[in-house]
């Protein structure tokens, strides 16, 4: 029996240290209502960088050790220790869950973190997840970042086109709403849920969703009351 359960830590140690040899400096990009990030997976770290004058210039914002990673269906969980952290120190230490999920669209991954508690790392590895009833992020390549500057500006729209974004804008919250009551997001104001299901929006209309949010509510604020 003690075998058998070293074969199987064995097994889940190589997979989960082959998807960080595969995804070295692998990079995704989020766009929130701050500004744009990039997370980095790189061996057995993530990274979280903020960018400024895109591609030009990173602030890393937070480093986390992987101290586990399990694959469930089309997703990679990954147990991290943050042990950076720019301006939130009193996360230095803490452990949580980051879920980087496929998606069919080869370009885009989604992301969640959640804070939870785990005593040790098997309370993580024998945890039950239900992955589909959870809202998501989206991560974008650097191709996808490239195409998005061939979409059409938000500041290009015309009242008709601002209110077709608007219903689409609306059934996404409306098809989402209990993903979002299920989530940890960690948004205590609901405006990073609320950029990313913009973001989806205009994405569905081919329009740039890498634009800064001062610009963007000065286009579509009065329609979204």
């Amino acid at each position: 029996m003690k075998i058998v359960y070293l074969i199987l830590i064995f097994t889940l140690f190589w997979s989960g240290l082959a998807f960080c040899q595969k995804s070295k400096n692998q990079t995704y990009y989020t766009i929130s209502p701050d500004g744009l990030y990039n997370v980095v997976i790189a061996h057995d770290t993530v990274t979280v960088q903020r960018i400024f004058n895109y591609p030009k210039y990173t602030d890393v914002q937070s480093r986390s050790l992987a101290l586990d990673i399990k694959r469930i269906n089309d997703a990679h969980c990954f147990l991290l220790q943050n042990f950076y952290n720019k301006y939130e120190t009193g996360k230095i230490g803490r452990k949580n869950l980051f879920i980087i999920k496929d998606t069919p669209d080869d370009q885009v991954v989604q992301f969640l973190a959640e804070e939870l508690s785990f005593n040790n790392i098997a309370s993580f590895s024998n945890a039950k997840y239900d992955l589909e009833s959870k809202f998501y992020y989206s991560g974008y390549s650097s191709a996808r970042m490239k195409e998005f500057g061939s979409y059409r500006k938000i500041t290009s729209l015309d009242s008709t086109e601002i209110k077709k974004f608007v219903l689409i804008y609306n059934k996404e919250v409306l098809d989402n709403s209990e993903r979002i009551k299920n989530t940890n997001t960690r948004d205590m104001y609901g405006t990073i849920v609320s950029r990313e299901l913009i973001n989806r929006a205009l994405v569905r209309l081919k329009i740039d969703p890498n634009v800064e949010e001062d610009i963007l509510f000065k286009v579509i604020g009065k329609y979204m009351k």
